[in-house]
């Protein structure tokens, strides 16, 4: 009976309790700014391969979205600096 109950916690640590580990370390490292870099091996076909799965989708989505955030924050800083021209023309004369 004990031996059972060894082997069944090996095989459950290493199926079930192993992956999830890895995914809560994954996202508590996962800085926003780094997170596109993230990216957790998926080799499982089932609840946990799923789980990894949508992670890897919501890193790669969090980078993209970050990304767009880049460009369009330096589209705004340049037309700040024409508008900031602008105005001093307008009211140097």
């Amino acid at each position: 009976m004990v031996g059972w109950l060894a082997v069944n916690h090996l095989v459950l640590s290493r199926l079930v309790f192993r992956p999830i580990h890895q995914l809560a370390k994954t996202m508590r490292r996962a800085d926003p700014a780094a997170l596109a870099g993230l990216c957790l091996e998926v080799n499982r076909h089932d609840e946990i391969g799923e789980l990894q799965t949508a992670f890897n989708q919501f890193a790669r989505t969090i980078g993209e979205k970050q990304a767009e955030l880049a460009a369009r924050n330096v589209e705004l800083q340049s037309a700040n600096r024409e508008l900031e021209r602008a105005h001093g023309e307008l009211t140097a004369s």
